[in-house]
């Protein structure tokens, strides 16, 4: 992440705009990031970056089919682009200088809430006197190069500093690849981009109606059990109050997994040393004693309960020849569902290096995470873990599907069985991959691929038995996954 001072700002119409932010007295930028639409002519700043700042690395993005704010929706898929922008600068909070002045007064107002939730080292505005003439005679602020120079040597340029933001606590660890941009199109230095969602947008509107509900119940704190309760809903609340119903109630409870049924509805646990292990695995899963996790099992967790559960291990870097015949040692195997924008899933019979599945078909893409997989030193242990699993997930993308690489990326939970040769050896990290458009023709290791449709497995020609084990338990990772709403029967489980 950079921690150079960096220029981010919107254009409109007015191109001299950038030149006059990027003078701002006492900093100097490393780094000029320009965000605009379909019309601007961005000409003149790619000028004055040429001859006058030529070490400033200059970066102009474009909204895609982007040209005017005519609707809220206009305005809410700018906002969607702009943050995630933001992100994908690289940028800390620290070295980001944000200037509203660029453009409409909604793309002013964007700026200014991306800077309240991401973070800045300084928020302002830049305005300019009218010192300049027209071909009429009438006065003008400067619009060329050489008017916008001589206007700062005059002292006609004034720079209003709004001060820093620290941005949303819920938001620090948020990173590019959570979130990142579809670049469309790339032409003489300027990217065309175009946001595949709006699931920043729908992260915001979570984080403001979950403050709205907190606020309401903090009269009511003492009286719950569970501080995290204050966040439900009236409706979850009076629905928490109302006693079991074996009828309606049966499906999510046959759903719980077992450390849950221990945890909220009574069983072994009951005291003791063995009772704080269950409530501490409750909210973080990955602590569960080794001999309680299953034969073949999957394990749904967020990847931030992961990462502070991996923050007390250290990785152990052993060669593969010894490391394939250790269970006392387990590798760690991002793998990666693939689905297409019709909902379907590439599958491939198995006939790579791994001979221990040939005669399989499987739904999951991945490899063994390498040392070069991270950089070194790290910061800590979660960012170290982190960028191991995401930077060998896109690196066997990359090998194995390189057609297949843009896209959105989200965390599922892990696969851990040790009725496999490969599950003894074996931890699997699941990822579900969404690429933008249905790709081309993947490398020799996925010859045969198919696109099924969800229902397809477990029916039909594609019966369970026909795949994996990883593959099995990956997709029933992605049927509790609660942000991805089934629609279509819940495979059976593994067996």
């Amino acid at each position: 992440m950079s921690t150079r001072a960096t220029l981010l700002i919107s254009l409109g119409a007015s191109p001299a705009i950038v030149p006059e932010a990027f003078l701002l007295p006492d900093v100097e930028f490393a780094a000029v990031r320009v965000l605009t639409t379909e019309r601007p002519d961005v000409s003149l700043v790619q000028q004055f970056f040429r001859e006058h700042a030529p070490g400033v690395a200059l970066t102009i993005t474009r909204v895609a089919d982007f040209t005017d704010f005519t609707s809220e929706d206009d305005h809410f898929r700018f906002e969607e682009v702009l943050y995630r922008w933001i992100l994908g600068t690289r940028t800390s909070p620290e070295s980001r200088y944000i200037c509203l002045s660029g453009g409409f007064k909604t793309m002013s107002a964007a700026m200014q809430k991306a800077a309240a939730v991401l973070g800045a080292a300084e928020v302002f505005h830049v305005l300019a006197d009218n010192c300049c003439a027209d071909a009429g005679g009438e006065p003008r602020p400067p619009a060329t190069i050489e008017e916008v120079l001589r206007a700062c040597e005059e002292g006609r340029l004034h720079w209003i500093r709004l001060g820093s933001e620290n941005g949303w606590p819920q938001l620090r660890a948020a990173a590019p690849e959570d979130y990142p941009l579809a670049y469309v199109r790339e032409e003489r230095g300027v990217r065309w981009a175009a946001p595949p969602d709006r699931r920043f947008h729908n992260r915001l509107r979570e984080i403001v109606e979950r403050s709205h509900r907190i606020a309401a119940a903090w009269n009511r704190l003492p009286e719950l059990p569970f501080a995290e309760l204050a966040a439900w809903s009236e409706s979850g609340l009076a629905w928490l109050h109302q006693p079991v119903d074996p009828e309606a109630d049966r499906g999510w409870i046959a759903r719980l997994p077992k450390i849950e049924l221990h945890c909220h509805l009574g069983g072994f646990a009951t005291h003791g040393k063995l009772l704080k292990q269950v409530r501490a695995a409750a909210e973080r899963p990955a602590d569960l004693p080794q001999t309680w996790l299953p034969k073949a099992g999957c394990l749904p967790i967020s990847e931030q309960n992961l990462l502070e559960a991996l923050a007390r291990v250290e990785p152990l870097w052993l060669p593969r020849p010894a490391a394939e015949t250790d269970p006392g040692h387990k590798q760690w195997i991002p793998y990666a569902l693939i689905r297409n924008p019709r909902g379907e899933f590439a599958a491939y019979p198995r006939q790579g290096v791994e001979a221990r599945l040939h005669g399989l078909w499987s739904v999951g893409i991945g490899g063994h995470v390498n040392p070069v997989d991270h950089s070194s030193p790290a910061p800590d242990r979660r960012a170290l873990w982190r960028e191991a699993l995401w930077t060998g997930l896109r690196r066997e993308l990359a090998e194995e599907f390189p057609a297949a690489t843009a896209g959105a990326t989200r965390f599922l939970g892990l696969i851990h069985e040790s009725r496999t040769e490969v599950g003894r050896v074996h931890l699997g990290a699941v990822f579900l991959h969404e690429v933008n458009a249905i790709p081309d023709e993947p490398g020799p290791e996925l010859a045969g691929l198919q696109w099924l449709p969800r229902a397809a497995f477990g029916h039909g020609g594609w019966p369970l038995d026909r795949f994996e084990l990883w593959s099995r338990l990956a997709l029933q990772l992605l049927e509790r996954d609660p942000s991805d709403p089934p629609n279509a029967p819940t495979p059976p489980a593994a067996s």
